[in-house]
């Protein structure tokens, strides 16, 4: 089985199998410059859900934040977040992973309505982000740093793709006073958010 085979069979990109392969969660072995997938088991992140993840999960998604998730909660919901962002199918996904005793929800069930009709665009849409006012460095600390962990990027990452030093990017996050709005701008093009406004700055 090919690479794009899998990907189809699994509803996520080619891309995405290629990690599951370096990660030793696809078994595959090179042929040529490609890989020949040996076989696919279960995919873990295809069963369904917990209803709480399935909560957190549709939390995140409506606020497009992370906020109020840490450690395990808060990484597991980033990288879902980040694989259905990533999918060919991002509908197929979230059918699969909604619960069948999931409690009842209007976000999420209209979502998961738009899912089982297979409509992908809508799906891909409310996982995007739209503008942002972030007119307090709080709500600025919170979208970036929320951002940030749903591409899976350390602050040392993010900061070397908008040319910042990491010490702003720990800045933003931690709600700090902030002096360059020329940075704290370059920061959000490098994660695709746009501000209709930015808290005030300490110029120098």
């Amino acid at each position: 089985m090919k690479v794009t085979e899998a990907a189809a069979q699994l509803g996520v990109s080619p891309r995405r199998v290629r990690a599951l392969i370096a990660d030793g969660r696809i078994r595959a072995h090179r042929v040529g410059v490609g890989w020949e997938i040996d076989g696919l088991a279960p995919s873990k992140e295809r069963r369904a859900l917990s209803v709480r993840s399935w909560l957190m999960l549709g939390r995140a998604v409506r606020s497009r934040a992370l906020v109020g998730l840490s450690g395990h909660d808060r990484m597991r919901t980033a990288e879902r977040i980040r694989r259905l962002r990533e999918s060919d199918r991002p509908s197929r996904l979230l059918a699969d992973w909604r619960p069948a005793d999931a409690p009842a929800e209007l976000y999420l069930d209209s979502l998961t309505a738009r899912a089982d009709r297979a409509d992908d665009d809508y799906i891909r849409a409310a996982l995007q982000r739209g503008p942002e006012y972030l007119r307090s460095r709080f709500d600025l600390a919170e979208v970036v740093a929320s951002e940030r962990a749903i591409r899976g990027e350390s602050r040392e990452e993010l900061a070397e793709r908008a040319s910042v030093s990491a010490r702003l990017v720990k800045n933003i996050e931690s709600s700090q006073p902030l002096t360059s709005p020329g940075e704290v701008r370059r920061v959000l093009r490098a994660l695709d958010i746009e501000p209709t406004a930015l808290p005030d700055m300490v110029l120098s």
